[in-house]
């Protein structure tokens, strides 16, 4: 196994700093991708927010995956690996918790929204214009309690117990659990709207498309008898 080198050159794209805290901290590409995951994005999105390709993305990721594979199961030691190796298995490690943080946090709204209960608070402004003097401004707060959200509660089922409160199924079967047989006015309609179909695609179809299609052959007529 190759011994840890100092990489030469420019630094890893992850190591990049895109912008800094206000606490004088630098953001790098990682952290802004890693950050903008656990808000909730999508990783593709993220990472082209940042400048990152979708091809660069998933090479990190491979990457970051090989090192921790080799490191957690094969033995390897960190010496083993150059920098950007351990950079890439260090940012697949903070995607799977980001992802695992942004997820738990939706599941606990949509918890809560089935179940209802949250105060909503809406406030409306009102300006009346005065024929003298300064508009009359009016502020109006209003809070409400959201009833339970039924759709929300028998998706939430729907996913966790989908054997039980799955979408029902209807299965028509013909006669002794066979196929359903049609019959010949309903296969007579079927051929005709399929020939409908075929008739409106060549219709559409270029004229040196239809030049492809081998014409049928001339008949033969039978020789006169001599």
């Amino acid at each position: 196994m190759p011994a840890f080198t100092k990489p030469r050159g420019r630094p890893p794209a992850l190591t990049r700093v895109v912008r800094q805290t206000r606490d004088g901290k630098d953001v790098t590409v990682a952290d802004a991708i890693v950050e903008a995951i656990r808000a909730g994005s999508f990783i593709e999105s993220a990472a082209a927010a940042n400048g990152v390709n979708k091809a660069t993305l998933h090479d990190w990721l491979r990457t970051g995956s090989r090192v921790q594979q080799r490191l957690l199961n094969d033995g390897a030691r960190r010496g083993d690996f150059t920098r950007k190796e351990l950079l890439c298995a260090e940012f697949s490690d903070a995607v799977g918790r980001a992802f695992a943080e942004a997820t738990t946090i939706e599941v606990a709204t949509a918890a809560q929204l089935a179940r209802g209960g949250i105060t909503e608070t809406e406030t409306i402004t009102r300006t009346e214009t005065l024929p003298q003097g300064p508009p009359k401004v009016t502020t109006t707060t209003k809070q409400k309690v959201l009833a339970p959200d039924g759709a929300m509660i028998r998706w939430r089922l729907s996913k966790r117990e989908p054997d039980t409160w799955g979408r029902e199924r209807l299965e028509l079967t013909g006669p002794d659990g066979g196929p359903v047989e049609l019959s010949l006015v309903e296969k007579r309609q079927r051929l005709l709207e399929g020939l409908e179909v075929l008739a409106d695609k060549l219709a559409s179809a270029p004229d040196d498309l239809l030049t492809l299609v081998p014409s049928a052959p001339p008949e033969e007529t039978p020789d006169a008898p001599e």
